[in-house]
């Protein structure tokens, strides 16, 4: 649950930091090019925690269905394995995009000192 909670507070960082391009460079951008692009990555980080959340739900769900003993271990390893698996793959997309929106930012703060 640990990576999951990470993976929570660098999404909502990436989501904070959304905002903080789409307010400091909204005129270099302009209206319709800063609304586009800058909505549909912050569309991308909540639709994929969203979607990671309900899938870790199912697969707590359906692991605590299971109570016979002779199963009980390969369940709970196969139930680690899958949230940490998300969890990872979570975290490194919102790695990914943070990346990219720091990209955009220097990108854009260049862009407003030529103007």
């Amino acid at each position: 649950m640990g990576d999951f909670v990470t993976a929570s507070v660098v999404a909502l960082g990436a989501v904070a930091l959304t905002g903080y391009v789409a307010y400091k460079y909204w005129q270099v951008l302009g209206a319709p090019v800063g609304l586009i692009l800058l909505s549909l990555i912050a569309l991308q980080l909540i639709y994929q925690w969203i979607r990671a959340f309900i899938h870790l739900k199912k697969i707590r769900d359906l692991s605590l269905q299971i109570r016979d003993d002779a199963l009980s271990m390969p369940v709970r390893t196969l139930t680690k394995t899958a949230l940490r698996g998300i969890a990872h793959l979570l975290l490194f997309s919102y790695g990914v995009i943070l990346m990219e929106l720091v990209l955009i930012a220097l990108l854009l703060s260049k862009l407003s000192r030529m103007n």
